[in-house]
């Protein structure tokens, strides 16, 4: 049975943008794609034919939930790693100016 009516969109790799500072220092910052809210997943059973009993429509929509979670987890370990790095390149930069000027850019 296909989970037709899952969106697995946010299955795809994410690329992290870069910010320049002055100085010519890349720090990484999370992807606008991870920053958008996820979307509810659409999981109502396609109505195609009246023969499906309850429990293939349970199953379908069970199915399309935990792929729906799977997705969700993905995507938030994504933001997760992507936020870690830019910490990362900010704690490296120590007194370089480009602290304030990365936080200013998160803050948008």
């Amino acid at each position: 049975m296909t989970l037709a009516g899952c969106d697995y969109a946010g299955r795809r790799a994410l690329t992290a943008r870069h910010a320049e500072s002055g100085s010519g220092t890349k720090v990484p910052l999370p992807s606008l794609a991870l920053l958008a809210p996820q979307p509810e997943p659409d999981c109502e059973f396609p109505a195609t034919d009246s023969v499906a009993d309850e429990r293939q429509k349970l199953d379908y929509e069970r199915q399309c939930y935990r792929h729906a979670e799977i997705i969700a987890r993905a995507r938030l370990r994504l933001l997760q790693r992507s936020v870690a790095r830019t910490i990362r390149a900010i704690k490296q930069c120590d007194g370089c100016g480009l602290q304030s000027a990365s936080l200013a850019v998160l803050s948008d």
